[in-house]
């Protein structure tokens, strides 16, 4: 009789940008300590620091490999991986999203249940900023060449496959990524309001309006559980004065000013090596993913050989491997169409690009939060939660006018918003909403945070 096997549940936690594995520490402690050992987590270090430069698409193969080589793993100690959850914290959320396609592809998810799909602060919508100002396009021209080929990506300017950029391909019905992301029973996004410039709300929630560019013209109201979770939001009355509230005596109030008044000193030499360090991560990385597609494509050229002599030997077609997640056209009329299609293909859209996010702190007004004492976690969500889905307010929906996104943008947002989501809206009182979403380090602690994480427990 066989022995029969512990099943677990795998969690997936994907960092983003110049992160590292430690960054998801306190939502991977959250989850072991609700599920225990109901879950297996698995917070992935293929992509840390530097790696993160190299594509979304090269990390999310890495990503999908290491999945499955942890699978294995499981497997060889008698453990069987019959759910799977994905999260990804900012561009992790991208990352997971292409893995996504590459385990579909692969069968991965006809074994292994995809159950939730969670993004924190993601850019689904990329990181090209349509605000009309000096600056800012500035930052989109840097952003695409200083980030290297993710840059790329997220900038929208790469020439992925047919003609389209990646992150609008990954959003379209007619590619694998959507298809298998709709498998997953749930998908849950968690997009701030406000003080995140770095994913502002339209990009994280896949918004064509930013309702959030003016808060204190709005009026929100928040969940009495979660205070950072916003259940409504509108134009506020504009006879009714705002009266920022009062924030309690901490040391920041006093450390505050003479900080503020070294920042003409300084900010010039934070940005000097913050430059270069990005700089030369993002040269070093083009330099690595050139030699990586290199070997890919020599490795394609050798296998096309091999199919060329078994045909001629055998008179049938074998089956040609993959380079990354891109399949090989197996409809060539010839091996040596098909060999020059690869050829042409890894040129164009990943060798030639290959060669070719900034946070700026906001302010915010406090909100004053107790922290959830449940301990459990409901496993189905609530499709009618106040929490899901806050549209916006009649006032604002009609006072408020679409950003002027890229094409590839808009199809992005029509697209991703065509499948099912549970979106949840912060408001967070934190210098750094980007890095308190997650709390990405101690310093970003929160009562705030911590209602929010509580939220989450409630909601995955």
């Amino acid at each position: 009789m066989a022995e029969s096997k512990d099943k677990v549940h795998l969690f997936v936690l994907q960092h983003g940008l110049w992160g590292n594995k430690n960054h998801l520490n306190y939502i991977m402690k959250q989850l072991q300590q609700t599920y225990k050992d109901k879950i297996h987590t698995l917070n992935v270090a293929v992509n840390e620091a530097k790696y993160t430069y190299d594509g979304v698409d090269i990390c999310g193969k890495r990503l999908a490999d290491k999945i499955k080589a942890e699978v294995k793993e499981l497997e060889a100690k008698g453990k069987t991986v019959d759910n799977i959850s994905l999260l990804g914290y900012s561009l992790g959320g991208l990352i997971s999203r292409y893995a996504i396609g590459i385990l579909g592809e692969e069968g991965f998810f006809d074994k292994h249940k995809p159950v939730n799909f969670t993004t924190f602060a993601t850019p689904h919508l990329g990181i090209y900023n349509p605000k009309p100002n000096p600056f800012v396009r500035l930052v989109n021209w840097a952003s695409a060449y200083i980030l290297a080929r993710s840059g790329e990506q997220m900038r929208m300017v790469d020439n992925f496959r047919d003609g389209k950029p990646l992150l609008e391909v990954m959003a379209s019905p007619d590619y694998e990524f959507y298809k298998h992301l709709a498998r997953f029973e749930r998908r849950l996004i968690y997009a701030n309001g406000v003080n995140d410039r770095s994913v502002p709300f339209w990009t994280a929630a896949f918004e064509e309006t930013h309702y959030f560019a003016k808060i204190k013209s709005l009026d929100v109201e928040y969940d009495p559980g979660f205070n950072s979770v916003v259940t409504s939001f509108d134009l506020r009355d504009p006879s009714i004065k705002y009266v920022p509230p009062k924030k309690p005596f901490t040391k920041w109030t006093i450390l505050k000013y003479p900080l503020f008044a070294l920042i003409p000193v300084l900010l010039p030499v934070w940005i000097v090596v913050a430059l270069s360090v990005v700089s030369t991560q993002g040269l070093l990385s083009r330099l690595r993913v050139a030699k990586l597609i290199s070997k890919e494509k020599t490795k394609m050229i050798e296998a096309s050989k091999v199919l060329t002599n078994n045909e001629d030997s055998n008179g049938s077609r074998a089956t040609s491997p993959t380079i990354t997640a891109e399949s090989v056209d197996k409809d060539s009329d010839s091996n040596r169409d098909r060999r020059q299609s690869i050829s042409k293909f890894m040129d164009d859209n990943v060798l030639v690009p290959a060669l070719e996010g900034v946070n700026f702190p906001g302010t915010q007004e406090e909100h004053r939060v107790s922290r959830s004492s449940q301990d459990s976690i409901a496993i189905d969500i609530a499709p009618d939660s106040v929490t899901f889905n806050v549209r916006p307010g009649t006032k604002i929906a009609k006072e408020y006018k679409p950003l002027k996104l890229l094409p590839s943008q808009q199809a992005a947002a029509r697209n991703l918003n065509t499948l099912s989501w549970h979106k949840v809206i912060l408001v967070l009182d934190s210098f750094n909403a980007h890095g308190a979403i997650i709390i990405r380090e101690k310093r970003f602690d929160s009562p705030e945070a911590q209602a929010e994480f509580s939220s989450v427990d409630n909601k995955t």
